[in-house]
């Protein structure tokens, strides 16, 4: 685990040691290189090599009956080898990504775009690309649908089709086709539906700040419905979706909304400004800290609609993860606002509208990035 961390071998080799005198073995001093006197363990700590570390025991024993017969020494021998894998940054170099396998028309059934009408404002990412995956059939013109004017759809790490077209209209930057070699996108967030958030009781609203825990829309439940205001810092385990009525605002810093169902819906002039945890990570589902720069998530199966964008402008810091979700951000108005974003959109798909636009700056410092992990292989 220290190596897929990118710390030397010899911090390595020092946590391998240090395990074993936790699990009972003498100081180091004391371990030998090559078999010895009976009830002494001779140590063997392979050096580590991508990412794997071996550790030899090998213990002798006293006899009884057995030299009888055999005058060698009485040895058993164990050995473990683990790998650790070294933090994930999902879609690395991809501000935007669509997952989804479209097929279709792409003015109405576009994974990346405008739906049509207004004088969009556009999508444009900086410091990174933006993909979309694999359409069914390859050949069908779906994977992007630039705006009407504006600025279109631009990215300064370049815009990648997993399928083979190219030419989807005039108002974009030039189009990669075949990323991937082709082959449909694997999502490496898949792991995090393993261990996703839990929220061990109802939220409230108290002291004028939301609290977090679980929300619903259902009268027979006593989880309040939420709405505009600030929201502290924790996670909010979310049934039924944000649809306050009127204008407002939505804001927190180290927040987690987790939408178990339903999506977001701002209207009028409403906007959203807000941050996912920005704590050291920890590995307990009720903690925020499990999920670190995740500030939308929603489960698995989730094809609700979050419409953030609004006429107020909005700001959002983190990562956006929506695996069955469309993420909207689409806007309007005589004066409309940028829709601003820090970090990293995952979602099935990615839509902006209206005069509007949908700006993605791609952080990595500010994106949820899978943890390290080890495994016993052998």
């Amino acid at each position: 685990l220290a190596m897929s961390r990118e710390e030397t071998q010899v911090v390595a080799e020092d946590r391998a040691e240090q395990v074993l005198i936790n699990n009972g073995y003498t100081d180091p001093e004391n371990w030998t290189a090559a078999n010895s006197s009976p009830g002494d363990v001779d140590v063997i700590i392979a050096a580590p090599a991508g990412n794997t570390i071996q550790i030899t025991l090998t213990a002798t024993i006293k006899t009884a009956f057995i030299h009888l017969v055999y005058r060698g020494p009485a040895a058993y021998t164990v050995t473990a080898k683990a790998k650790g894998t070294p933090p994930i940054y999902p879609f690395a170099g991809y501000g935007i990504v669509s997952l989804r396998q479209c097929s279709g028309n792409g003015a109405t059934d576009a994974n990346v775009g405008s739906t049509g009408g207004g004088n969009s404002g556009g999508i444009n990412v900086y410091n990174g690309g933006i993909v979309a995956n694999l359409p069914i059939p390859a050949s069908a013109n779906c994977g992007f649908h630039p705006p009407n004017g504006g600025s279109g759809i631009t990215a300064t790490g370049g815009i990648c089709n997993v399928g083979s077209e190219t030419d989807f209209g005039g108002n974009m930057d030039p189009v990669t086709p075949n990323c991937n070699d082709g082959e449909a996108l694997t999502d490496p967030m898949g792991p995090l539906n393993d261990n996703q958030p839990v929220c061990d009781q109802d939220g409230s609203f108290s002291g004028g700040k939301w609290q977090p825990g679980k929300y619903d829309n259902d009268p027979a439940t006593q989880a309040p419905e939420p709405g505009w205001g600030t929201y502290e810092p924790g996670i909010y385990c979310i049934e039924g979706g944000i649809n306050p009525s009127g204008n407002g605002t939505i804001t927190g810093s180290g927040v987690l909304f987790y939408f178990i169902s339903g999506g977001i819906d701002l209207q009028g002039q409403g906007s959203i400004s807000i941050s996912g945890p920005s704590c050291p990570r920890t590995s307990a589902p009720e903690d925020p800290c499990t999920y670190p720069n995740l500030v939308m998530y929603s489960k698995p199966g989730n094809t609700s609609t979050f419409a953030i964008g609004g006429n107020g402008g909005s700001n959002i810091t983190g990562t956006i993860y929506l695996p069955d979700g469309t993420l909207d951000a689409s806007g309007g108005g005589s004066n409309p606002q940028e829709t601003v974003v820090t970090g990293q959109i995952i979602a099935w798909r990615v839509l902006n509208n209206g005069n509007g636009s949908l700006r993605l700056i791609y952080d990595e410092s500010k994106m949820y990035v899978m943890p390290p992990t080890m495994q016993l292989v052998e």
